[in-house]
């Protein structure tokens, strides 16, 4: 157990001080307490905390959320790539430093976390705001993990839902607009058609695509094992999103333009060079792209906003309407499981449904001889069902 003694300001105000021992032995005192009670309270208090292996360190908890936002910032950039990791740099600068860089870590409360989730509503969307908490979280998650909280305040702070964005697809007819308008309205690009068809049948990410060399492309299939992004550095090569290799398939529709590309391109070269030889950006907006989506919004007003992200989405609805299985659709959207590719697409693959149901009912007229094909709920009555139960089924 620890001690007390008192001592005077220079005011004449009486203080007292607190003696106690850190679960390591070591004394210890803390200052500043008006009455003698107050300093007994806190030994008490940080005895009871000894024993429940939950002591804190008074000078640990003084660390600021900017000093060790700092060590978590160089931790964090380790662990994830350029291009992940620039929205989290960003939201760290913008949003989380300027509130709570100057802040104790033993001065945060849950319900300031919660009025400043609520302040951020007003000029953020969801996603944004979502990802400025995991900032802080992660903070006082590393906090507790060295000893500096007994607990995360920011841990089961409510957060707004994001909104749902229905994923931006085009038809068959539109894609290959698409790639049309793309060959004609590109003069520093001739291989615009072969970038819209591997990107909308094909599903590839941008960095993907611009990582692609001519050994990675084997017939009917590209092996995914690159990614290219963009950040502080320039252009960097690295793994997959996700770090996990795919082959994806290419239509023949596909094939035929790749082919020249591919057959003129040294083995090790880019088949998406820029025009320096480098990797190349993903178009924005005034490029070649974006006067593509906009000649083919002219003649067609349901043409949507196209990214080249976004066509991803194309290659993945374009499979789905064929058929393929969830494996399959997940193999060619790069997804880690299966689980995100229903959650992303699953109400395409409800649609395919009545598909299904078409394609039973052409197997069991086979076997029944009835045409379950142009059955209607008008048709039945109690004596055709009867010969259909019975007679037909007999046949069979």
């Amino acid at each position: 157990m620890g001690f007390t003694d008192g001592y005077e300001l220079k005011s004449g105000a009486k203080r007292w001080r607190a003696y106690y021992r850190n679960p390591e032995g070591a004394q210890k005192s803390k200052s500043g307490f008006k009455t003698k009670r107050d300093a007994e309270a806190f030994i008490a208090k940080t005895e009871v905390s000894k024993l429940d292996h939950a002591y804190i360190d008074p000078t640990k908890a003084k660390t600021s959320v900017g000093e060790l936002g700092k060590r978590w910032a160089k931790v964090k950039e380790s662990q994830m790539k350029p291009s992940g990791w620039r929205s989290y740099e960003s939201a760290w600068r913008i949003h989380v430093e300027p509130r709570w860089g100057n802040t104790p870590l033993s001065r945060i409360e849950r319900l300031d976390i919660e009025e400043w989730i609520a302040d951020l509503g007003e000029d953020l969307g969801a996603d944004s705001i979502g990802r400025c908490h995991g900032v802080l979280h992660g903070i006082l998650k590393m906090a507790v993990e060295n000893g500096m909280l007994v607990r995360n305040p920011a841990a089961g702070v409510p957060l707004p839902t994001p909104d749902e964005v229905d994923p931006v697809f085009l038809t068959h007819s539109q894609l290959e607009a698409f790639i049309t308008e793309a060959g004609r309205g590109s003069r520093t690009r001739s291989d615009a058609p072969a970038i819209v068809s591997v990107l909308g049948y094909c599903g590839l990410r941008w960095g993907e695509l611009a990582a692609l060399t001519p050994e990675r492309i084997d017939g009917n299939r590209i092996h995914v094992v690159k990614n290219v992004t963009q950040g502080k550095e320039g252009m960097t090569v690295g793994s997959t999103k996700g770090g996990k290799r795919r082959v994806v398939p290419i239509p023949r529709r596909v094939q035929a333009v790749l082919a020249a590309l591919v057959n003129y391109t040294k083995a090790g070269s880019l088949v998406f060079p820029a025009e320096d030889g480098g990797y190349a950006k993903s178009p924005g907006a005034d490029t070649w792209f974006s006067r593509a989506v906009a000649r083919c919004q002219e003649v067609d007003p349901t043409f949507p906003d196209l990214t080249p992200h976004k066509l991803r989405h194309t290659a993945v609805s374009l499979a789905i309407s064929t058929g393929a299985s969830i494996k399959s659709i997940q193999a060619i959207a790069g997804h880690k499981d299966a689980g995100m590719t229903l959650n992303k697409y699953g109400h395409l693959m409800s649609a395919e449904l009545d598909h299904v149901a078409d394609a039973l009912d052409v197997a069991a007229s086979t076997v029944t001889g009835v045409d379950w094909t142009t059955w209607t709920p008008e048709k039945c009555s109690e004596n055709e069902a009867s010969v259909i139960n019975l007679d037909n089924i007999r046949k069979a």
